[in-house]
């Protein structure tokens, strides 16, 4: 049996980096003696992965925070090549990001074949081939050896490629809790609780938070709300306080994901993975989208989706209503609140579709970053 002393792991974005984090752990847990060194942040730290280089020096979003910030990503991209070609791991774990990852594959696939052969590549949420780019899948088949996607449709797509392919779920399982209580327990007489969550990237926030603010101030005018706020990890709240000055609503601000969403009326949110622990919960929403012109048109002209939220991409439908760029007025947001809190057959139908999704994603719940790790190690013995 292989002896595995060292696993590479890259992750460079937050969500994705929040996976890696607990990836590393179980590993760990599995091989005493490992050692895992990469791409991360503080929480990968945290879990004993020494850092190459810190993803804060990459939150930017979109094509242009790409071309603004090229010199660092190839800065940050040979020193991790670097580092691989001096330590010579036995695996490394690819985690989302997937322009910088499959590069990063690809540089090393002609390094290994004469320095390293043994080593194996993972790729743990491979890129969403279904989505653009299609071509991608055959990149991944040449330089990796295993993926382990998301959802099981995607699993069924690496497969039909024949690559071999490991589905137990998403990751975010992991995170939520095994039961909560549905009784608010701060609710205040005479208020709806409306919560916000503008997303992980200091650009998302100041993009999409006022256009939020403004929508709840309006409807606050005839409704009263107790406005909360969600403050990702990776975000200073400094950055939050100073936008939400003047707005003259209750507002409370929190980092606990979970109970804003549990404790909620509506939540008026960004899309992104925030969305499965919305539909975890059943709670109807709104989704707000919102970025630089250029970046929207560059993604509408490549990508063209026809749903930006996973409750509606997952749902094959309109499960809640998605605001994005232009549509993303205080109008357009403040007519679907006042739809969704006066209209109760509206609501009713919203939340019985989220909890159909839930239970298509949830009812089968297994420790999925466990069984991916056990996974990785029996591929390397």
């Amino acid at each position: 049996m292989k002896k595995i002393s060292h696993i590479f792991i890259l992750a460079g974005e937050p969500s994705g980096e929040r996976y890696g984090a607990a990836l590393a752990k179980n590993l760990a847990k599995a091989v005493p003696e490992i050692r895992l060194s990469g791409l991360g942040g503080e929480r990968m730290h945290e879990a004993g992965v020494s850092l190459i280089a810190h993803i804060r020096s990459l939150s930017f979003m979109g094509f242009t925070g790409i071309i603004k910030h090229l010199p660092l990503i190839y800065a940050i991209r040979q020193s991790v090549l670097k580092n691989i070609m001096k330590t010579k791991p036995d695996a490394i774990v690819l985690i989302d990001f997937p322009d910088f990852n499959l590069g990063i594959a690809k540089a090393v696939h002609r390094w290994k074949r004469h320095y390293c052969p043994s080593l194996k590549f993972f790729y743990f949420i491979p890129p969403q081939v279904w989505i653009w780019r299609q071509s991608r899948i055959h990149t991944i088949k040449k330089y990796c050896d295993a993926v382990f996607p998301i959802f099981q449709f995607e699993h069924e797509l690496y497969r039909k490629f024949e690559i071999p392919s490991y589905f137990f779920g998403h990751p975010i399982s992991d995170f939520l809790p095994q039961q909560y209580d549905q009784k608010r327990a701060e609710k205040q007489e005479n208020r709806t609780v409306v919560s916000l969550f503008p997303g992980s990237r200091k650009q998302e926030i100041i993009k999409i938070l006022p256009v939020m603010l403004k929508s709840v101030r309006k409807f606050n005018t005839t409704h009263p709300l107790s406005v909360r706020i969600n403050v990702a990890e990776d975000i200073d709240g400094q950055l939050v306080e100073k936008i939400i000055r003047g707005y003259e609503l209750e507002i409370t601000l929190s980092r606990n994901t979970h109970q804003l969403i549990a404790e909620a009326d509506l939540v008026l949110s960004k899309s992104g993975t925030i969305n499965l622990e919305i539909a975890y919960f059943a709670k109807p929403a709104i989704i707000i989208y919102k970025t630089s012109w250029l970046n929207y048109w560059i993604a509408k002209w490549f990508i063209r989706p026809k749903f930006i939220s996973l409750i509606n991409i997952l749902s094959g439908s309109e499960v809640v209503r998605e605001f994005i760029q232009g549509n993303a007025t205080t109008d357009n947001i403040v007519m679907e609140m006042s739809r969704i809190l006066s209209d109760a057959n509206y609501r009713a139908n919203m939340i019985s579709r989220i909890g159909a999704l839930k239970k298509t994603i949830f009812d089968q719940r297994q420790p999925v970053l466990q069984n991916i790790a056990a996974t990785i190690i029996h591929h390397m013995q």
